[in-house]
C-alpha cells in the first residue's frame, strides 16, 4: 500500500525544496526502564544520518542532502546532521541538561503526520521533542521516539498537564495517561500547560496550582521526571507557586517571538534560575508579515525564520520551532551564526511597533 504524503499545517513560509516521501521501516528498541534524577544521561550528539536509516532518502556526506534547500543568495545547502544548534544544551538548575533546539508538534495531527515528522527529526539530528496531553499526539511522538533507532537517554522529550486539570489527583491520573501513551519509561520534563483552564483564561487558580505542583514534585521525588515546570505563567503566577512549593519551576514555556518578548517575565525568570522555553518563535507564520525583519534576514543570507530562531537563542531562550515540512525541519536547526548586537537591538526594538503581538 503507498504511502501517504506528509500534511501540511497552514502556508506559514514559501514553499522550498520538492517534496519527500514518506519515512520506511525503521529500527525499533525498547523503551528504557524509569531512571532516577541523579543518573541524569548525558545527551550525546546526534549521528549523521545515512541512507539505510534515513526515512526521506537523505544522502548525508557531513553537510549534503539530495534536495534543494538554498539560502538566499545561493549560499551553501543546509546542513543535514552535526549542526551546531542541535548539539548545544542548557542546563537547568538541577543539573538536567536540555537541547538547546526543539521541534515543536502543536497543532500536528497524530498518526503519520506527527511520527513522520518527528521521526525525520530525530533522524537529522534533533534531540528535543515538545509535545502535550493536549495535542492528542503523545502516541504518535512516543512510537517515533522508539522507531529513531536512539537511545532513550539521547531523546529529550517534553510534554505538558492539560490545562483544566487543575487537583492533586487529577494531576497524577494524568501523568499516568501521558506516561501510557508516550511508553518511553519516563519523562524528561513535564509542565503544567497554563495556570487556568483555557475557558476561564485570566482567572485565579493560584490555590489549585499549588496543589497540581505538589503532585509534580511527588512525580520528581518518584523519579518518574527528571525536570518539571509550566507554561504560560506569569510572573504574579510564578512567586505565588514558588512562595509554596519545595522544588522550584525548572522551565517556563511561554509565547516569544520578534515584537512579543515579554521582557519582564523573561528576565524574572532568568534571575530565578527558570528557563524561558519560546514557543511559536514564528509567531505562527504572522512574523513572515513583517517585511521590517526582511532586511536583517538578507544581510546573514539567512531566512527569516532563521533569523528568529537565532534570535531567541542568542537571548538565552529555547525556541521550540515546528513544521511537518522535512525542508523546513532542516532550515530550522541551520542556525549557526551570530546576529550583531547592533541587530538584536533593532529586533528589540520592533516590539514597540508591530502588530503581530
Amino acid at each position: 500500500m503507498p504511502r501517504a504524503e506528509p500534511e501540511t499545517i497552514g502556508a506559514q513560509r514559501t514553499g522550498r525544496g520538492k517534496r519527500l516521501p514518506g519515512p520506511g521501516a525503521a529500527r525499533h528498541f525498547s523503551p528504557l526502564e524509569p531512571r532516577s534524577r541523579s543518573e541524569a544521561p548525558a545527551l550525546s550528539p546526534p549521528n549523521l544520518c545515512a541512507p539505510d536509516v534515513c526515512s526521506y532518502e537523505c544522502v548525508c556526506a557531513r553537510i549534503r542532502v539530495n534536495f534543494v534547500l538554498r539560502r538566499p543568495a545561493g549560499s551553501e545547502m543546509f546542513a543535514c546532521a552535526g549542526m551546531g544548534a542541535l548539539n548545544e544544551t542548557f542546563e537547568l538548575w538541577n543539573g538536567v541538561k536540555i537541547p538547546k533546539l526543539a521541534l515543536g508538534t502543536w497543532q500536528m495531527p497524530p498518526g503519520e503526520t506527527t511520527y513522520k515528522a518527528v521521526l525525520f527529526a530525530l533522524q537529522h539530528g534533533y534531540r528535543h521533542i515538545d509535545t502535550a496531553y493536549a495535542y492528542g499526539n503523545e502516541a504518535s511522538v512516543g512510537k517515533a521516539v522508539r522507531d529513531s533507532g536512539l537511545a532513550r537517554a539521547d531523546v529529550f522529550v517534553t510534554t505538558k498537564l492539560p490545562a483544566e486539570v487543575k487537583s492533586y489527583e487529577g494531576a497524577l491520573e494524568y501523568f499516568e495517561r501521558t506516561m501510557a501513551n508516550l511508553s518511553l519509561g519516563y519523562v524528561d520534563l513535564y509542565l503544567i500547560h497554563a495556570p487556568w483552564p483555557w475557558h476561564r483564561k485570566g482567572e485565579d487558580f493560584t490555590l489549585q496550582n499549588i496543589e497540581v505542583w505538589k503532585a509534580f514534585e511527588h512525580i520528581y521525588h518518584n523519579g518518574q521526571c527528571r525536570a518539571i515546570g509550566v507554561s504560560n505563567f506569569d510572573v504574579r503566577d510564578l512567586r505565588a507557586l514558588m512562595a509554596n512549593c519545595s522544588v522550584k519551576p525548572m522551565a517556563n514555556q511561554i509565547k516569544f517571538h520578534i515584537g512579543h518578548t515579554q521582557p519582564e517575565l523573561t528576565q524574572f525568570c532568568q534571575e530565578n534560575g527558570i528557563l524561558v522555553q519560546a514557543y511559536s518563535p514564528l509567531a505562527t507564520g504572522k512574523i513572515f508579515r513583517d517585511q521590517r525583519i526582511a532586511p536583517v534576514a538578507k544581510k546573514y543570507g539567512r531566512t527569516v525564520a532563521q533569523i528568529c530562531i537565532r534570535y531567541a537563542l542568542q537571548k538565552g531562550l529555547q525556541p521550540i520551532p515546528k513544521s511537518v515540512h522535512p525542508e523546513r525541519i532542516l532550515e530550522d536547526a541551520d542556525v549557526d551564526f551570530e546576529i550583531s548586537a547592533e541587530d538584536v537591538r533593532y529586533l528589540d526594538s520592533l516590539g514597540a511597533q508591530t502588530t503581530l503581538a
